[in-house]
């Protein structure tokens, strides 16, 4: 890893916490820890979990570049032919203090 990628990676941090809608939810045990956001390619994706029932949001263009980055990195890994099997349909993004 060069310093020109470490600079990109943090680059791209600091704009996932500035641009997608983060929102700290309250489930069966009280709020939680972390804000979250919710994404997928259907409105109809519904994600529940611990007694929330999320709606996604549609994928921002930031969060679309890096699914086509690592479903490009999984068609390379060789793991499967099929590009339906590798797919990423939704993402439940967490921001977690440093």
């Amino acid at each position: 890893v060069t310093d020109d990628a470490d600079d990109v990676d943090t680059s791209i941090l600091q704009q996932l916490r500035h641009d997608l809608p983060w929102h700290t939810e309250q489930d069966d045990f009280g709020p939680q820890s972390r804000p979250t956001c919710y994404f997928a390619d259907s409105s109809d994706c519904i994600f529940s979990y611990v007694g929330l029932c999320l709606t996604p949001q549609p994928w921002t263009a930031t969060l679309r570049e890096l699914r086509d980055q690592v479903e490009t990195a999984i068609q390379d890994g060789g793991q499967d032919d099929d590009d339906d099997d590798n797919r990423l349909t939704a993402c439940l993004a967490n921001l977690y203090d440093v």
